[in-house]
């Protein structure tokens, strides 16, 4: 029996535009607000996206969708620590209009195993996902003054 791997979908109305949200994203110094434990990223198509998610863990990835100000989706290489025959992770990160008038920012994380030995891995990537998001949020707002 195949086993089905585990994801999450993180949403977040934003008041901004979805340029603002982009510009945030990719921009080294607005990166370091929000994201504070260290990003890197080559914003193209074929480009790298290096995530620290703490002290002691970096998880890099291959950007094979890139469509500004819209779509960003990483396919992250092997992670230390664990088999890597077990899975591909990715992340589909979607800023697009939502029906409030909001723009919506969605990070769609898949492929997680959904082994014993995974589910702490997965609980942090979601934790500083969703941590770093919502700095993003009052990042962005209050730069567009809506704040």
């Amino acid at each position: 029996m195949v086993e089905r791997t585990r994801g999450y979908a993180l949403r977040f109305e934003i008041d901004a535009s979805a340029r603002q949200i982009w510009d945030a994203l990719v921009t080294p110094q607005l990166q370091a607000v929000w994201h504070p434990a260290g990003l890197e990223v080559d914003v193209r198509a074929g480009g790298v996206w290096r995530m620290k998610l703490d002290g002691r863990t970096e998880r890099e990835a291959h950007i094979d969708v890139c469509l500004p100000p819209h779509r960003l989706r990483l396919v992250y290489m092997p992670t230390p620590g664990f088999e890597q025959q077990d899975a591909v992770l990715v992340d589909d990160i979607i800023i697009d209009a939502s029906r409030e008038g909001m723009t919506r920012l969605c990070v769609l994380g898949s492929g997680f195993p959904p082994r014993a030995e995974w589910v702490e891995f997965y609980t942090r990537v979601q934790a500083v996902w969703r941590m770093s998001c919502s700095r993003l949020k009052v990042l962005v707002e209050k730069m567009a003054g809506t704040a």
